[in-house]
């Protein structure tokens, strides 16, 4: 292999966005090769081309070049990066062939076909591309000498089922995607449909409108269609020109877009699917041209609205009046399973929050109950509803625990933080002065409430609570520093009179971007401090942009040299996109119930969630070694993800309280058993027995039936009758235990 010079004699070669591709010519059969040369390295590349490779050997994918990845390509200046080997395509770019064929119909249609072809044979190969755009396609010969095909190149974000789990490495062309992808970063097998429906799209209104409307209206580096027009559709020039023409199947292409805009990404369907029913449309007459007449049609978006609100408000204010009608005549549970409904209902609703809350504690003759609270099934719901940023839930769970404790100030303090959430500041505000009411000393109500009054902009309160948490306790570092910062930020506050008129009227769009922007100035002055990128995360979940909170907190990781609550935001962050990323593939097995890789992506995407949870409990064992729960349940996790010496460690230590030692001899039992040391692992499991309390009878009949399987593997069938024999006298009918005792008798005899 040698590499190709120009008729110059200079190397042939083309540039990439993160890699260089040389032109190489094989000695042997003087064929054409490219050489692509990574400027960096990845573990999950090499992954995903040897899926890649497995995948074309199995499918007819002939879009899909023949290649080669060599891990060790590359070595300079002491640093080895890959190398990928494989065909040079002779063709020309998708742009600008499509330049060269405006002005052919036919041609078009056969690209549109081809761009069908592609997305069908990539859905049924259980392969997504990732990264569609046309730098990535080209129209040339492919591995079966087939001529004028669509080819698509660089697969460095390729999707497949078994690596569900990585991200996309790569950035695509936002003229080309959806923006709720850009946003989100949703990475999975639905990622194509839409630019694949912007191509079908852009190459049908070129074949109605013709070649001089693609140079008069094509963008820099789009067909038809660029960020701006898919990021504001309803101003968008282009949409508005093409859906006044009277091509029906054009316009029915125009709608299906906007549609795909205003619904989530995961809602999109198929390419094949969305043709069949355009087509069927406009052969009734469905698009067709009387329909269209921007001039004409009523605005009744905000009457309808408006319509609805007092509909609702009426109805809160109707279930408010008979709440507080069956609390006067003694009906508590009826009137707060009322007033419960009105804020499930409208979840920013102050007074009837208000209202609910002294319902409940006058239900408790306004005394305090013994047990303080929130049950651990309810304390569960609420964390884990604020933990996947569903706060609405999170407030709904928190309200039904308050119904037996009202005086719960934790549970006060979570609702807050969903309240401010959801952007219900007034709702907010009460619940953590709630919370601090009854629990003044609280250093996390201090701290949650000091925070939220900072984004407040009400920097003189923030301040006072960060020195009551330094005064509680001196040696915290954080309280220290955000006293004397905001101490700053109200002198500068007081200097500008007119700011809190401006920041009030201004949009809320303007607010937030401001804020935005206030936030990264901070971080700019001081990148090492970790509050700033959590709060800057915070403002952009809001905004569900998660790829770039996922991207701010790891530059503030490096920056803070591994803050730990930088590190516990990003696991909870990453927690939340696979949960997106699994309900994307329930909504596909609802639609199609066939479709043969969701459980394998379903399946890597939960295996990656315990190994996030793993991650997350490390964390809180480092913050407090002396928490045996949190060793226990790390265990018995390690050893779900197959990390069995890891997960011993864990145990053994757990096993030393005296509260938790039965559950962590049990979980050892299992370890050494799947190490294959059956004295080990019996020993365990005879040590649980006698620990175990007397009303655990499942754990006892699984650890017997353990026992009795460990001593007839080894051909001690009279132990293996003993322990059997004690199982079927708890419960004959288990695992089939009847059965087992026969054999194991016969067995025992016939060894006499």
């Amino acid at each position: 292999m040698e590499p190709s010079l120009d008729s110059n004699g200079k190397l042939i070669v083309c540039e990439g966005k993160s890699s260089r591709i040389y032109q190489m010519r094989d000695k042997s059969s003087n064929k054409k090769m490219a050489l692509k040369c990574y400027h960096w390295n990845d573990p999950v590349l090499e992954l995903r081309y040897q899926h890649l490779a497995d995948i074309k050997k199995n499918n007819d994918i002939s879009f899909i070049v023949p290649c080669k990845f060599i891990p060790q390509g590359t070595t300079i200046q002491g640093e080895t990066n890959p190398v990928l080997l494989m065909d040079w395509i002779e063709g020309v770019p998708f742009r600008e062939f499509i330049f060269r064929a405006a002005g052919v119909p036919r041609i078009l249609d056969k690209l549109a076909r081809l761009v069908l072809r592609i997305e069908r044979k990539m859905y049924r190969a259980g392969l997504a591309h990732c990264c569609i755009e046309p730098d990535h396609i080209m129209l040339g010969s492919n591995a079966s000498d087939e001529r004028g095909v669509l080819i698509l190149l660089d697969y460095d974000n390729i999707w497949v089922p078994s690596l569900a789990h990585r991200n996309i490495l790569e950035i695509s062309n936002p003229d080309y995607q959806h923006p709720g992808r850009l946003k989100e970063g949703i990475y999975g097998p639905l990622a194509d449909r839409f630019p694949l429906l912007l191509f079908y799209t852009s190459l049908t209104a070129i074949k109605v409108m013709g070649p001089k409307f693609l140079k008069e209206k094509a963008p820099e580096q789009g067909l038809l269609f660029s960020k701006h027009d898919l990021e504001n559709p309803n101003d968008s020039q282009i949409f508005k020109e093409l859906l006044g023409q009277k091509d029906p199947f054009l316009r029915g292409l125009i709608l299906e877009i906007q549609d795909s805009l205003a619904r989530p990404m995961a809602w999109i369907p198929t390419l094949e699917d969305s043709v069949k029913n355009i087509t069927q449309e406009a052969e009734k007459g469905s698009f067709g041209w009387a329909e269209v007449n921007f001039d004409s049609l009523p605005d009744t978006g905000p009457i309808e609205e408006e319509s609805h609100s007092i509909s609702l408000k009426d109805t809160i204010n109707e279930m408010a009046a008979t709440a507080a009608n069956r609390i006067l005549h003694g009906d508590f549970d009826a009137g707060i399973q009322l007033y419960i409904d009105c804020c499930e209902r409208d979840p920013g609703n102050l007074q009837c929050r208000k209202k609910l809350r002294d319902a409940q504690m006058k239900k408790l003759d306004n005394k305090p109950p013994s047990g303080f609270g929130l049950g651990r099934s309810t304390k569960s719901r609420v964390q884990g509803w604020l933990k996947s940023s569903q706060f609405a839930k999170a407030l709904e769970a928190g309200e039904e625990g308050l119904t037996y404790n009202p005086w719960d100030s934790a549970a006060m303090r979570v609702m807050g933080r969903a309240a401010d959430g959801l952007g219900f500041n007034d709702t907010a505000s009460w619940l953590f002065q709630s919370a601090l009411k009854i629990s003044p000393n609280d250093l996390e109500i201090l701290q949650d409430l000091a925070e939220f009054l900072e984004r407040q902009q009400d920097f003189r309160s923030a301040r006072i609570l960060w020195e009551k948490i330094l005064r509680l306790n001196p040696s915290d570092q954080e309280a220290k520093d955000r006293a004397k910062e905001l101490g700053a930020s109200e002198t500068m506050k007081r200097m500008t009179d007119n700011r809190d008129v401006i920041i009030s009227s201004a949009p809320k769009e303007v607010t937030a971007l401001a804020e935005e922007q206030r936030i990264r100035t901070l971080i700019q002055e001081k990148p090492q401090w970790a509050p700033y990128y959590i709060e800057l995360t915070n403002l952009l979940k809001k905004a569900n942009r998660l790829e770039e909170a996922e991207s701010i907190l790891r530059i503030g990781i490096v920056q803070s040299e591994g803050d730990k609550k930088l590190l516990l935001e990003i696991a909870h962050l990453e927690k939340l996109i696979l949960t997106k990323r699994i309900d994307e593939l329930k909504h596909i097995l609802s639609q199609d119930k066939t479709w043969p890789f969701a459980k394998i992506a379903e399946d890597c995407l939960k295996t990656e969630q315990r190994r996030r949870d793993s991650e997350l409990l490390k964390l809180r064992v480092e913050a407090d070694p002396a928490n045996m729960a949190s060793k226990l349940e790390l265990g018995q996790m390690l050893v779900e993800l197959g990390e069995i010496d890891a997960a011993i460690t864990e145990l053994q230590q757990s096993r030393k309280d005296p509260r938790l030692s039965w559950k962590a001899l049990i979980s050892l039992g299992k370890c050494f058993s799947i190490k294959g040391n059956a004295t080990l692992a019996r020993r365990n499991l005879e040590d649980a027995l006698k620990s175990l309390p007397q009303t655990e009878d499942s754990f006892r009949k699984e650890i017997l039936f353990s026992l009795a399987l460990s001593y007839a593997s080894e051909n001690d069938f009279a132990k293996a009758v003993e322990i059997g024999n004690e199982i079927a006298n708890i419960d004959f009918t288990y695992q089939g235990i009847g059965k087992l005792l026969d054999e194991w008798l016969l067995r025992s005899k016939q060894g006499q």
